[in-house]
């Protein structure tokens, strides 16, 4: 029986693997809508590490799609 917890898990990993291959292929808004993603399911599953990778993702869409001036 697969639990909450791992179908948050599978839908983390899935998200991730989604945003970086839509900024690797330059669609950085589908890349927006899988981090996003990524970041609720990691909310619910309340583990501190799993957010902090989820906001670290965040990141990266910003700075492949330009956002950040510097």
């Amino acid at each position: 029986m697969i639990t909450v917890d791992r179908l948050e898990a599978l839908m983390l990993r899935a998200c991730h693997m989604a945003r970086v291959t839509a900024n690797l292929l330059g669609h950085h808004d589908l890349g927006w809508t899988a981090v996003q993603r990524e970041l609720v399911a990691a909310q619910r599953v309340g583990a501190p590490d799993l957010v902090a990778a989820a906001t670290w993702d965040m990141c990266g869409v910003w700075l492949h799609g330009a956002s950040i001036e510097g």
